[in-house]
């Protein structure tokens, strides 16, 4: 054969699959390695004294013995690795402990264990051992399973060890294992045992271009002494050929050959390190739970050596200590009578110790350099050193403590004397000043009454030539004012009636010229149309051109309302005033103008390219049809179809002139929004510089968002500037004073007149602005929207109209008259957006009107008729995203949020928003969150900034608090309120004038966070975690840190028993009896009648406490706990907005006027209902006894009884045991004869006498009736406030003064 011939001998299927799985597995054993030394490069690090050894810490774990149904070679090399192990264990723990005695001199008795080495000579040690045989028949090329097993049958047939082959068929041998018998098939051992990648395997992957693969094959590539070449083509050559025996590389080790090298390895590190040993044991074979088989866990023991491990430690001395060592530490247990350490040896005072305090002669020994003891003595050599050590330490602080009290003793007792030689000085000083300030006390009196006589009588004369200045002063300005006054009129009416006339003839002249060019244009239409008749089919009719809404609509004559610039002549400084013409005086004078065809002017916009079909969707065959509605309800002959004139009348009728002028402005506007009519040019730069018209809508607290931020905020802020800290950066919201006058009220940006440029926000914030300010014009604002949808050509001003329906229907309902005929129209729609608005209707009917205009993210999702997602911030630092739309409540999002957080106990947890680092209180009730969210894009605008970066944001937080609130109720709920705490405390929002209660509540937070061990820095994170800056800065870190401690060191918390739960509730009961105030609701309340109070005009503060009158200064005017409370309801009055509440006390009825009133009836009901439910205390009505009945408890009229409330009471009498205060006695009476007490706690005895109606004082107090003095409001202005109705404003006054211009159109 020459060199360039080339032989090819194809493998079977079965040598192919063979071949590749050695490759496989070639590749999974090198990956391993791989990733093993990768790790280990990073983690086993050198020693720096020596580079070539090692610090480690290695865990070995191996499988147990195998005995299956078939054992296979994989069984045979783990069987033989736990040989060797168990040799390695044996040797460890008998004979280097029989080593250690003997060379301790401890006389000793040899313990015989079992040894296993007869089986690992059979195995690996002895020449031609079963592992040898194999290897050599896997050598073999013809050498197979049969001659491997009939060498290894022939070999070792006559050791014991050894099981042969019963016969020459079968193909299994056994071995005697330390742990037993284990039968072995030869099947497939030669095969596993090669187990080698070819040699053309390993040329091929030379040639690879995989890096990592060349890579984990280097060492088979460094020896294998083959060259690539350039030819591409893979040669394979058999194992058996002779090019492959002529390789002179080296030849592939066996998988036997291979475990043993790695193992040998392995027990080479175990010898070198210290192992210990951990035996696991099966309790039963069936894998069964609370089985316990005690047959084969004691063949367990016995094969693992276990028994023999526990008789040589019982036997044994496991404890162990040199001499030096044993009498450092039991030094103290020497009595240096016996044997002095100075003088004898270490030996000699570790016997002496022993003999004194061990019994028995055989339970220590003394060896050459150490001392041997039982495992048993070690515990009692340490009990007795401890309290050996204690005495003595008892004795040392014993010394210590009485000299440091003597010498304390000695420094009080001097500074006692220096304290009382220096007070009996400033005694007699004080006296001697108070003396000397009466003479200067009386000398002052006497000269003040002289200068005061002498005050009066100058005073007298001044205020008399005051009054004759005056009122000539007063006589000569009125004078001047009233000729300016008739000069200013003459002028202005002059210069009117010009304007009108010169107008009039320039709008007859117009008229003249667009009636000569619509009769051209008629002409040449009806030439046209002649025309086209001739060409159509004569049953068809054509189109009408233009609808014609009425006669008076033909054509709009009212100029836009102007604004007058009057300038009075230079002698009088009057300011220059804003006049609006008036529009009404002309229609008379062109009257005779309208006599104009209908189809003469049209105000028709060109048309749009994206006209399309008519939107006919409105059936007039249904009940309810839109068509109906207008035939029955529309004045003036209006049509229910789109148009695209302004209107000279309203759709529907009205009585008030204002509505009437509101429609016809809100329908112009309608018009431009919907791009039916095109936007005016601006009239003038005042117009121009008008960003955004908005309206003073009712029922709404001003504009200003400091006048929007809570009660609870403004109060509590309040009283943190008045204890002097909180020192917190400068607001980005301007501050408004909070005494704002009337002028002072109107709102920056409204324009005096609507015949401008305006954008689509401030279209529809018109259009909503009037819905809200007049309730009345809602149907008609909802039927003009509805008329512009029907029949509309223009898919874009369809779009409009569909989005404007839909935000109004977000923000007001309409009333019960058009309320089921705007509900089968939006069902009809068909755009798409017929189930968006049904739903946004049925919203707003369910969750009641909106009292603010539009927000933008409201506008944003009416175009893409989808919900809104708001995040909503939790004090544990999660957001929890929930969708809503225009008509979501408070209500509503808290119990969104509590759903998905599984919040139990919701009551008292309310939404709050918040701008920038204002923050106020939405509760838990029917307030619309979009109303707040667009009061805060209403303050962006006032800083001129975009509405849309409004850094609002929503959170839950604890508001009110039940009297019984229990915090093992609900864990979410307590874990949220304890990070309020702490967060309010850090922030500065809880303060208290006592120092110990911020270190009491630190101390609660350090043990939920860091437990009961004792750790300075995580004390020092609890400090600045939970301990405002200003605090800290106040008095040091280093002091805040040492009150901690000590708290926490001396509190109940150390031994860490509590859960971490139960001090949570802790921490959360202590803020809420510490500030009642701050987990309150307050409402602004004005007193009607009831006792004097300083002020008549204050803040109701409701809390688990009781009921706070307060002014707004954090005085309180009165306190009233709920045991107090007699009886609270609402008294109807329909000629005041406010509602009133009548609040009968011991004290006296006191009569409020509040805006939410019905939400503070609702807070002090519920908590008196659920008082009374929960108390065990009740005050009897009226006298009861009934002699015949021992059962029966003997009271009297006011007495106070304990209830049992349990079933043993008959609920069918009615009847409840109680026991009597007063006698002690105990029996049942019935629930009619007691009334039951809003209290939680005994009641003292100061409140019994003030509420109970037997005691005498009380009834003859009730005898005669209380005269309380009717509070009458301050001021005029708090009057008006109180009790004025809600003016419609009309177009003369109400325009004028707020700025806006009513339109008068058509």
């Amino acid at each position: 054969m020459t060199n360039r011939e080339r032989v090819t001998k194809p493998l079977s299927s079965e040598q192919a699959s063979d071949c590749r799985d050695a490759f496989v597995k070639a590749i999974y054993n090198k990956l391993f390695i791989w990733i093993v030394e990768k790790i280990n490069s990073v983690v086993y690090k050198r020693l720096t004294k020596d580079p070539k050894s090692f610090l480690s810490i290695g865990l070995l774990d191996i499988f147990g013995f195998e005995n299956f149904k078939t054992n296979s070679f994989e069984q045979l090399c783990i069987n033989f690795a736990n040989e060797k192990l168990q040799q390695f264990f044996v040797g460890h723990i008998f004979k280097l402990e029989q080593k250690e005695y003997l060379k301790e001199d401890i006389v000793w008795n040899n313990i015989k264990f079992s040894d296993n080495q007869n089986v690992l000579d059979i195995l690996a040690v002895k020449p031609c051992n079963l592992l040898a045989l194999i290897d050599e028949e896997t050598h073999f090329p013809k050498g197979s399973d049969y001659t491997m097993l009939i060498k290894m049958n022939g070999q070792h047939r006559g050791n014991k060890t050894y099981i042969a082959s019963k016969s020459e068929h079968d193909t299994d041998f056994g071995i005697h294992h330390f742990a037993g018998v284990v039968n072995y098939d030869s099947k497939g051992f030669l095969e596993k045992n090669r187990d080698a990648v070819s040699f053309d395997i390993i040329k091929m992957v030379e040639m690879t271009t995989n890096k990592l693969l060349r890579q984990i094959f280097e060492s088979e590539l460094s020896t294998n002494g083959v060259k690539i070449t350039n030819n591409k083509k893979v040669i394979i050559t058999p194992k058996s050929s002779l090019r492959a025996q002529a390789d002179k590389r080296k030849q592939v080790a066996t998988l036997s050959g291979q475990f043993r090298q790695s193992l040998d390895s392995l027990m080479k590190a175990l010898s070198a390190c210290q192992p210990f040993f951990i035996r696991c044991f099966k309790p039963n074979n069936e894998k069964q739970s609370k089985t316990f088989d005690r047959e084969l866990c004691m063949r367990q023991l016995r094969y693992s050596g276990m028994m023999d491990t526990i008789r040589i430690r019982k036997l044994g001395y496991p404890i162990r200590h040199t001499f030096a060592e044993f009498l450092k530490r039991y030094r103290v247990l020497l009595m240096t009578t016996v044997c002095d350490p100075k003088t004898a040896t270490a030996a000699a005072c570790c016997e002496a110790i022993c003999q004194t305090v061990i019994e028995g002669a055989d339970e220590w020994k003394i060896g050459r350099t150490k001392i041997f003891l039982r495992d048993a003595h070690d515990a009692v050599l340490e009990r007795l050193r401890e309290q050996k050590l204690s005495r003595i330490a008892l004795v040392i602080q014993r010394v210590m403590l009485g000299h440091k009290d003597r010498k304390s003793f000695l420094k009080k007792r001097r500074a006692a004397v220096v304290l009382q030689k220096h007070w009996r000085a400033y005694r007699q000083e004080q006296l001697r000043r108070k003396l000397q300030h009466g003479f200067e006390r009386l000398a002052s009196k006497i000269r003040s009454r002289k200068l005061r006589l002498q005050y009066l009588r100058q005073r007298a004369a001044a205020l008399t030539i005051q009054s004759q200045v005056r009122g000539y002063r007063a006589r000569k300005g009125w004078k001047q004012k009233r000729e300016a006054v008739i000069l200013l009129q003459a002028y202005s009416r002059g210069l009117l009636a010009r304007r009108r006339a010169q107008k009039m003839r320039g709008d007859a002249s117009l008229l003249h010229l667009e009636k000569e060019k619509r009769e051209q244009i008629i002409l040449e239409l009806e030439e046209r149309l002649k025309v086209i008749a001739l060409s159509q089919p004569a049953n068809e009719e054509p189109e009408p051109i233009v609808e014609h809404d009425s006669v008076e609509s033909t054509y709009d004559l009212t100029p836009p309302v102007e604004v007058v610039e009057l300038k009075a002549p230079e002698s009088d400084h009057f300011q220059r005033r804003m006049v609006p013409e008036p529009v009404k005086e002309i229609s008379d004078e062109i009257s005779e103008l309208e006599i104009i065809a209908a189809a003469s002017i049209s105000t028709t916009p060109t048309p749009s390219l994206e006209e399309d079909e008519d939107d006919e969707f409105d059936d007039g065959s249904d009940e309810f049809s839109f068509y109906k509605f207008s035939s029955l309800n529309f004045q003036n002959n209006h049509s229910h179809t789109h148009i695209n004139q302004r209107i000279r009348q309203p759709l529907l009728p009205h009585d008030d002139e204002g509505d009437i002028l509101a429609c016809l402005t809100v329908w112009w506007i309608i018009l431009r929004f919907m791009e039916d009519l095109p936007e005016p040019k601006s009239m003038d730069a005042m117009s121009q510089s008008s960003t955004i018209i908005s309206r003073n809508l009712p029922q709404r607290q001003g504009r200003r968002l400091s006048s929007l931020v809570g009660l609870d905020q403004e109060i509590l802020r309040k009283h943190k500037k008045k204890l002097g800290v909180g020192n917190r950066k400068a607001s980005v919201i301007i501050e408004e004073p909070e005494n704002i006058t009337e002028d002072e009220d109107i709102l920056v940006g409204e324009g005096p007149t609507l015949d401008r440029p305006l954008t689509s926000v401030e279209k529809l914030h018109i259009i909503i602005g009037y819905a809200l300010s007049r309730r009345d014009i809602r149907d008609e604002i909802y039927c003009q929207i509805c008329k512009q949808l029907v029949n509309n050509r223009n898919k874009r001003s369809r779009m409009q109209g569909w989005t404007l329906l839909s935000i109004c229907l977000g923000i007001f309902p309409p009333t019960d008259l058009f309320m089921k005929y705007l509900e089968n129209f939006v069902h009809r729609e068909p755009s798409g957006y017929g189930e968006y608005c049904t739903e946004r209707l049925r919203r707003i009917i369910a969750n009641g009107e909106r009292k603010e205009l539009p927000c933008w993210l409201e506008q944003q999702a009416a175009k893409s008729k989808e919900p809104i997602d708001v995040s909503v911030n939790l004090l544990d630092g999660r957001n929890i995203i929930v969708q809503l739309d225009s008509a979501s409540t408070s209500a509503e999002v808290c119990q969104a949020v509590a759903d998905k957080i599984d919040l139990r106990d919701i009551y008292g947890f309310s939404l709050y928003i918040s701008l920038y680092e204002k923050m106020w209180s939405l509760g838990s009730c029917g307030k619309h969150v979009f109303d707040a969210v667009s009061q805060c894009e209403h303050e962006m605008r006032r800083q001129s900034k975009e509405e849309k970066d409004a850094p609002w944001q929503l959170s839950i937080r604890k508001e009110l608090f039940t009297p019984w609130h229990d915090c093992s109720v609900d864990p979410i709920s307590t874990d949220l309120i304890y990070r309020q705490v702490i967060k309010g405390i850090k922030s500065g929002e809880y303060i208290s004038d006592k120092e110990d209660d911020y270190v009491q509540l630190a101390a609660k937070h350090y043990y939920i966070q860091f437990g009961s061990a004792y750790n300075k820095d995580n004390v020092q994170k609890v400090v600045e975690e939970c301990i405002e800056t200003t605090l800290i800065e106040n008095k040091s870190m280093t002091k805040w840190i040492q009150l901690i401690s000590e708290a926490h060191l001396q509190g109940p918390y150390v031994n860490g028993r509590q859960k971490t739960d139960s001090v949570k509730g802790e921490l959360v009961n202590s803020a809420q009896h510490i500030w009642p105030l701050h987990f309150s609701k307050f409402y602004e309340a004005t007193m009607m009648s009831g006792p004097p109070l300083p002020k008549s005009r204050f803040v109701v503060a409701v809390n688990w406490n009781g009921i706070f009158f307060m002014d707004g200064r954090d005085k309180r005017l009165l306190e009233l706990s709920y045991l107090e409370v007699k009886d609270i309801h609402m008294i109807s009055d329909s000629h005041v907005s406010a509602q009133s509440v009548s609040l009968a006390t011991v004290k006296g009825e006191f009569v409020l006027k509040s805006g939410e009133a019905v939400d503070m009836v609702a807070v002090i009901e519920k908590n008196l209902k659920g008082l009374k439910q929960r108390s065990v205390y009740a005050l009897a009505r009226h006298d009861a006894s009934k002699p015949d009945d021992p059962t029966f408890l003997v009271c009297k009229r006011g007495d106070l009884l304990l209830v049992e409330k349990d079933d043993e009471s008959s609920s069918a009498e009615n009847l409840i045991k109680a026991t009597n205060n007063r006698t002690s006695a105990t029996g049942v009476v019935s629930k009619d004869t007691v009334q039951f007490l809003p209290t939680l706690e005994k009641p003292t005895s100061d409140l019994l006498e003030l509420i109970s109606p037997g005691q005498r004082k009380l009834s003859i107090a009730q005898n005669t009736p209380p005269i309380y003095e009717t509070v009458a409001p301050v001021s005029l202005k708090e009057f008006a406030l109180e009790n004025f109705r809600d003016c419609r404003p009309c177009r003369s006054t109400w325009c004028v003064q707020r700025g806006w211009q009513g339109e008068a159109v058509g």
